[in-house]
């Protein structure tokens, strides 16, 4: 499935349901837990202790009327594209569960938010701050993100650039791109092989279920 998963928690449940009783798998296009950054960046954090990330979105406007942002269609830019953040930032703990969520929005135009900020806690601690926004200039990176633990820093810029800092000298991740060959890659092989899904479908829900729960504090 494209993401977002659902657009709502009718929709989650309904699906959920489905996933539990069909015989195929579940995989849903969060692609950027597949890149070669994000695969570096859990393994040098993968003992480091809680995270504390900072993910700042450069979003940029959509034109009035952009599919995106019906709430029927796309659901809005908090569900139909915050998700891939917030899916990189489980991804980066583990995947051990979205415990709570704090949100501040910014009114614009359209009918869905297009400006806030979300604090998340998860299930070990760790604490991921998303900072979204479409007013930022198109001159500056569209996604940074930020994570510190245990000693080390790192610092991903657009998935071109990714920087580890504190280990025994200054290492440059190789690699670029968001992950969408090697998410097809994962997929096509766990198919070939009869499974599991390369992400598991307990994942899928909770990050949903995380990004839902942003979108109902700030309504």
């Amino acid at each position: 499935m494209e993401k977002p998963l659902a657009l709502n928690e009718t929709e989650l449940a309904l699906v959920e349901a489905a996933a539990a009783v069909a015989p195929g798998m579940l995989m849903v296009g969060f692609n950027r837990r597949f890149s070669p950054h994000a695969q570096a960046l859990r393994a040098a954090f993968a003992h480091a202790g809680a995270l504390m990330m900072s993910y700042r979105v450069n979003a940029g406007t959509l034109p009035t009327g952009h599919w995106l942002n019906d709430p029927l269609i796309g659901g809005g830019r908090i569900v139909g594209e915050a998700c891939h953040f917030i899916d990189l930032m489980s991804f980066l703990t583990g995947d051990v569960g979205i415990v709570s969520a704090q949100t501040r929005g910014v009114a614009t135009r359209h009918e869905t938010l297009e400006e806030f900020s979300a604090t998340l806690e998860f299930a070990d601690g760790s604490v991921g701050q998303l900072f979204y926004t479409t007013r930022g200039s198109s001159r500056t990176s569209k996604e940074l993100l930020e994570v510190h633990a245990g000693g080390i820093s790192a610092r991903l810029e657009d998935f071109q650039s990714c920087t580890l800092y504190g280990m025994q000298h200054e290492r440059r991740v190789k690699g670029r791109g968001k992950g969408h060959s090697e998410e097809i890659a994962a997929f096509v092989r766990a198919a070939r092989e009869g499974g599991p899904s390369p992400i598991a479908a307990p994942v899928l829900m909770a990050v949903t279920r995380g990004t839902l729960r942003i979108k109902q504090a700030l309504a």
